[in-house]
């Protein structure tokens, strides 16, 4: 299942919650982390989610939402 803009801007409040593992495991994402929880999710529109922590019963450590280059990812 891909993550939509529409469904991140319904969880974007909960950011700040241990819970927001748990609720974007089911969505498409790459697992970049070695030795760290790093997932990577693509959205439409070009943007792109990354969310870092060490442990998934926390909040995550570090979010980032960027608007990605398309011709990047040919």
């Amino acid at each position: 299942m891909k993550l939509t803009i529409s469904t991140l801007k319904r969880v974007i409040n909960n950011f700040d919650s241990p819970y927001i593992w748990d609720y974007l495991e089911k969505y498409d994402h790459k697992d970049l982390g070695s030795g760290v929880y790093c997932w990577k999710f693509y959205i439409e529109d070009s943007y792109e989610l990354t969310i870092i922590g060490k442990d998934k019963n926390n909040r995550a450590d570090e979010i980032r939402i960027e608007k990605i280059d398309k011709i990047k990812y040919i």
